[in-house]
């Protein structure tokens, strides 16, 4: 039997929060709420969050799955869902500087036919930046972190206010200002770990700070917050020291690649190359590779195939006319006029030259066009020419 997220019978959807992700922790939410909610009531209210369906057009009843979009949507009991969309409303407002998890999540109503046109234009508008917030999102676990919402005294924040306030280092905004690269952290219970949500376009400087991280908060927080890192942060904290000029954390590998890169001086023949990663160009590898590919598959010609069947193959030629007799059999190939004539006529100027497959064989020109083939454009229509046992003798 299907259990609703909040035990009770009657419950209204009626909002959902912008800016939400599906990584984010439901239970850390609903716990810092309603500690925020004592400050206004002192009743204890029945509501959740559930990441669920929003519907893009009410007016549109089809269930297609262009037609609805996703985010936290906030489930209150009936009876006091008033009483509790005011308060939430107040928590999730702009006017309200609070950041709940450390992120700005904003209130929104679902679209409803009781309101005017203009307000469901915005509504809608709302609903298509969630979809494409959530499109651009990239989700990455993070090892060295533990009890992200210990807060510690004497550092007088907790390691979720301190990974949300990471700011970008190298990438910056129109105004020239550093951008905040996390939109959330949390645990995830797929992964066994904490894991952290960025946008795509700060991929890289996220990336680093995920596997920077130790080393950087060792510098700026010190010794104090290595109590809140897991084991193999602390570890890596001890063996990586972060470079303040470089902005990057230094360790033992990246000692001993100095050391091998300066090594390899000595090579002076080789190009210099620059500091960032190289990308060399691979289309020629590939376009290698598909050519081999085609070389070595099943339709291609073997490259020991005989001679014959290696002839026959580069004598045919498509019917550039576009008529094709109905009568004519598919195994006899459609000859070029033009071309048959051309390569005729050129056949009978060097009609005394012996090939050296002839003279192997050692058979003369005459002999040889004796015989008559399909490509020989004379031959009698049959699909392939044999000769007789007697006929063999004759010739001999």
């Amino acid at each position: 039997m299907y259990r609703k997220r909040l035990q009770h019978k009657h419950t209204s959807k009626d909002y959902w929060l912008l800016w939400s992700t599906e990584r984010m922790d439901t239970e850390a939410l609903h716990i810092e709420v309603s500690t925020l909610m004592k400050k206004y009531s002192k009743k204890d209210f029945a509501f959740s969050f559930n990441f669920s369906y929003l519907r893009k057009q009410h007016f549109n009843k089809s269930n297609d799955e262009n037609k609805w979009n996703r985010a936290l949507v906030v489930e209150a009991k009936r009876e006091d869902k008033d009483q509790i969309y005011s308060i939430l409303g107040r928590i999730f407002s702009t006017a309200n500087n609070i950041k709940v998890l450390g992120t700005n999540l904003r209130m929104i109503p679902m679209l409803n036919n009781e309101f005017p046109s203009h307000t469901k234009m915005k509504i809608s508008h709302l609903i298509a930046k969630q979809e494409q917030f959530l499109s651009t999102l990239i989700v990455k676990p993070c090892l060295y972190i533990n009890e992200i919402d210990y807060y510690n005294t004497n550092l007088d924040t907790t390691m979720r206010d301190i990974i949300m306030n990471l700011e970008t280092l190298r990438t910056f905004n129109s105004k020239g200002e550093p951008m905040k690269i996390f939109q959330n952290v949390d645990y995830s219970s797929w992964h066994s770990c904490y894991v952290v949500t960025y946008p795509k376009h700060l991929e890289k400087e996220a990336e680093d700070f995920i596997s920077q991280l130790p080393a950087y908060l060792h510098y700026i927080y010190g010794n104090e917050v290595l109590h809140m890192l897991s084991t193999d942060g602390v570890a890596k904290a001890h063996s990586s020291k972060w470079d303040p000029e470089t902005l990057c954390a230094t360790s033992n590998l990246d000692l001993e690649l100095d050391a091998v890169a300066t090594e390899s001086s000595d090579k002076g023949w080789l190009p210099s190359l620059q500091m960032e990663v190289v990308e060399f160009n691979t289309e020629n590898i590939e376009w290698q590779a598909e050519l081999h590919k085609r070389a070595t598959g099943a339709d291609s010609v073997s490259t020991f195939a005989s001679k014959s069947k290696l002839a026959y193959n580069q004598n045919e030629q498509p019917n550039l006319s576009g008529n094709v007799d109905s009568n004519h059999d598919r195994i006899t190939p459609i000859k070029n006029p033009t071309k048959t004539n051309k390569f005729a006529n050129r056949n009978k100027k060097a009609s005394n030259i012996i090939s050296p497959s002839q003279k192997d064989d050692n058979r003369s020109p005459s002999t040889t066009n004796s015989h008559k083939t399909r490509e020989s454009g004379g031959y009698d229509g049959m699909k392939t020419p044999r000769n007789t046992a007697s006929d063999l003798g004759g010739s001999l």
